[in-house]
C-alpha cells in the first residue's frame, strides 16, 4: 500500500499544481481584459459627453444629452460606439443615459477563457459602467 501512495502522491501534486496554474492564468487574462474594456468604456463615456445641447429653462440654461441622431450631429450612443471602434470588439454598449450633470455609459465585456473552456466555460461576461461630466458645446 505505501508504494501505491508513493506513486500517486506526485501525480496528485502535479495535477493540483496544474489546476492552480491554470486558474492563475485565467484570472490574469480576465483581469487584463477587464482593464482594457474599462478604459475603452471610459473613453466612450467621454465621447458621449460631448453630445449635448443647451436648453433654456426658467432656472437658466441646462445641458441635455442628445439621444437621437440628426443630419449634422450624432447622438451620444453613436459617439460612444464610435469611440469603442472595431478594435474593442468584445465590449458591448447597453445604455447611455444622463442625469443632467454627467453621462453614464453601461456595457459588458466577454472575456474568453483558455483552460476553463475544456470543462464547458468558454467565456466570462463582466458588467462595466463609466461616467463623464457633460461638456457644453
Amino acid at each position: 500500500m505505501p508504494k501505491v501512495i508513493n506513486r500517486l502522491f506526485p501525480l496528485v501534486l502535479s495535477v493540483g499544481a496544474l489546476l492552480i496554474l491554470g486558474l492563475m492564468v485565467e484570472g490574469i487574462l480576465a483581469f487584463s481584459n477587464h482593464r482594457i474594456a474599462q478604459a475603452a468604456l471610459d473613453e466612450a463615456a467621454r465621447a458621449a459627453a460631448t453630445a449635448v445641447e443647451v436648453v433654456e429653462s426658467e432656472g437658466g440654461p441646462l445641458l441635455e444629452l442628445r439621444l437621437s441622431d440628426t443630419e449634422d450631429q450624432p447622438s451620444a450612443y453613436t459617439l460612444a460606439e464610435r469611440a469603442l471602434g472595431p478594435a474593442v470588439s468584445r465590449v458591448a454598449l447597453t445604455e447611455v443615459v444622463s442625469d443632467g450633470n454627467q453621462v453614464i455609459v453601461r456595457g459588458w465585456i466577454t472575456s474568453p477563457t483558455v483552460f476553463l473552456r475544456f470543462i464547458g466555460w468558454p467565456a466570462f461576461n463582466y458588467p462595466l459602467i463609466s461616467s463623464a461630466s457633460l461638456t457644453p458645446p
